[in-house]
């Protein structure tokens, strides 16, 4: 009889080497709870990250340190499946905003918006 395919699944993973980005999020979370806690003491990010750097406490770069920090510290939202503190990434495209034109606002009206929000149907009166 034939193996179940997550059996052969689960062999073909443990005999791959581990990724980096696992690596880096591994450490990440072992050092969480003190990147939360001086953050809230006011610490700039970046000067934990140098710090945590030259003490060998992580080794991965500020980018990848501002994105963890980002995704499960300052912004997080559980995954609805498992509850999981990792969030769920969305697409950008798959949240739907109202248009100016339908919140009955011009672009001009709009300023509490953040960012350029593009509406594709263009408004004849700003136009000329």
């Amino acid at each position: 009889m034939s193996r179940r395919y997550t059996e052969e699944l689960g062999e073909w993973i443990k005999q791959k080497p581990a990724r980096k980005g696992y690596k880096n999020l591994a450490a990440f979370l072992a050092v969480k709870s003190s990147v939360q806690e001086a953050l809230s003491d006011g610490y700039a990010a970046k000067t934990i990250w140098q710090h945590m750097v030259e003490t060998r406490r992580i080794e991965f770069g500020y980018d990848t340190f501002l994105k963890h920090t980002n995704q499960l510290i300052r912004k997080p939202q559980t995954c609805r499946v498992n509850e999981t503190p990792y969030p769920l990434l969305k697409h950008p495209l798959a949240i739907q905003r109202p248009s100016n034109r339908e919140a009955g606002k011009t672009a001009a009206q709009s300023h509490h918006a953040k960012g350029f929000v593009f509406d594709p149907e263009p408004n004849k009166e700003e136009l000329f």
